[in-house]
């Protein structure tokens, strides 16, 4: 079984790969949630932000989210 997820992308893709991994998830491809180690920067801009915090979290934590979220 997998013990987590490495997202090594280019990061325009690192939303890609979680919107795949989230279907997988809500289809049942994936038998359980499993930790998912992204590499910075998560998103490229807000909007995709938004939509990782709405699919993933919470409890999804990421320094670059809080500080980009609390400005």
């Amino acid at each position: 079984p997998l013990d987590c997820i490495v997202i090594a992308s280019p990061n325009h893709k690192h939303i890609e790969n979680l919107r795949f991994i989230y279907q997988r998830w809500k289809d049942g491809t994936m038998a359980r949630a499993i930790p998912i180690l992204c590499e910075k920067p998560l998103a490229t801009n807000m909007d995709d932000v938004t939509e990782i915090l709405q699919k993933f979290g919470p409890p999804f934590v990421s320094p670059s989210s809080e500080r980009l979220l609390h400005k």
